[in-house]
């Protein structure tokens, strides 16, 4: 589950916070007729928080993305971008995020689902190459991004940053790189600056603490690149 807010737009003359969020469906999509304009709805477990809950995020697509928001069944995986609203109720807070792009994992335009097969015996040895090559480097697991996040909290107690949507970035990208080397950038880090550090002033002088190949560690999340970099590309238009 992610759910990061990656800009913002306006409606109405009125900003809004845009977000991306990946999470599961928890039912099927479903279509309404909203004073004559298509309504498609699915709700989607988003964020799960340090103490167990879950926040839950209601997708909705108006017109031509009702039928793409309906199409969503239980327990898909879906990545969808948009601008995201609360309201409170009976003290409760409501999450709905009206969806500029969906897309659903292992499914293409059209419904046809895709069928994922294992890769060449020649792509596999590549790749098995490159990943031997870098034998010492392992992938950071949800545990050590945890003990990171909490190191970092010692040495920056008020720090603005660590809040959940900004570890929830981080960690997408920490989780390809050895915690050994990165914690050791943030002791050195926290030795020499009074203030809190960007991502990238921990990861820069990691010489030989590259990225794992992701394919090889996520291969579930490689379906997600390309339609967050044709979103990207098309807000830039």
């Amino acid at each position: 589950m992610a759910m990061v807010k990656i800009g913002k737009t306006y409606y109405n003359d009125q900003p809004k916070d845009v977000y991306l969020i990946c999470g599961n469906a928890v039912r099927d999509g479903e279509t309404f007729d909203a004073k004559g304009k298509d309504l498609g709805k699915v709700t989607v477990a988003a964020q799960e928080h340090e103490d167990g809950n879950t926040l839950f995020v209601r997708l909705c697509g108006w017109r031509g993305k009702a039928k793409d928001v309906a199409a969503v069944r239980k327990m898909d995986c879906v990545l969808a971008v948009g601008a995201l609203s609360k309201q409170e109720y009976n003290e409760k807070m409501y999450y709905d995020l009206d969806v500029d792009f969906i897309a659903i994992s292992g499914v293409k335009r059209g419904g046809a689902a895709q069928e994922f097969s294992d890769p060449p015996v020649s792509t596999r040895s590549k790749s098995s190459a490159t990943a031997s090559s870098h034998s010492e480097v392992a992938a950071m697991d949800k545990t050590e991004r945890k003990k990171l996040f909490s190191l970092l909290r010692q040495f920056y107690p008020n720090a603005k940053q660590l809040n959940p949507v900004t570890m929830t970035a981080w960690a997408a990208v920490l989780e390809h790189y050895d915690y050994t080397p990165v914690k050791a950038a943030v002791l050195d880090y926290a030795a020499h600056n009074k203030y809190f550090p960007d991502l990238s002033d921990l990861l820069a002088p990691l010489h030989n603490a590259q990225p794992v190949e992701e394919p090889a560690v996520h291969p579930g999340k490689a379906w997600m690149k390309p339609y967050i970099e044709k979103y990207m590309k098309e807000g830039k238009k």
